[in-house]
């Protein structure tokens, strides 16, 4: 049962965020779920500098979630990567 699962979560510090500080840049080769061979995502590069603010339009089911996603880190760029702050 769940209650009865180890606890994996590590805990400790005194829960400060580090903020990043500088460009926000992504680079999204390519993106896909899994064992799928069709990318759902392709070819998506920005450089976002402190105080801009980015517009993600498209068609519905064109991907825009997916984006904001792996901006925050929910998904793993299958190639690429978003670099906060150069980190």
């Amino acid at each position: 049962s769940l209650l009865k699962e180890e606890n994996w979560i590590e805990e400790g510090g005194d829960g400060s965020v580090e903020l990043a500080r500088g460009n926000i840049e992504g680079v999204i080769d390519r993106f896909w779920y899994g064992k799928e061979e069709e990318y759902r995502l392709k070819e998506i590069y920005f450089t976002l500098c402190r105080g801009q603010t980015l517009g993600i339009v498209g068609k519905r089911g064109g991907g825009k979630r997916r984006v904001l996603k792996v901006l925050v880190g929910e998904f793993d760029v299958s190639e690429g990567g978003v670099l906060w702050g150069g980190k």
